[in-house]
């Protein structure tokens, strides 16, 4: 199961994605999943501070670029 969860930049810091994240919590829960892993782009930091204030952990640190 995947997908993709934003908030439009002008629709943040009112609790939608919290609510969100509710809802997804409440889907798996409902599902009987007990873990879960998010990824985000590394320069969004944004939505890293809110990752974190949620009590999520840092985990896996992914590398791109160019074959030389």
């Amino acid at each position: 199961m995947g997908g993709t969860l934003a908030v439009l930049p002008d629709h943040r810091g009112r609790g939608i994605g919290t609510e969100l994240m509710e809802a997804v919590y409440a889907e798996l829960r409902g599902l009987g999943v007990k873990h879960m892993a998010v990824s985000v782009i590394a320069s969004n930091e944004d939505a890293i501070r809110f990752y974190d204030r949620l009590g999520l952990l840092p985990f896996l640190r992914s590398y791109i670029g160019e074959v030389p």
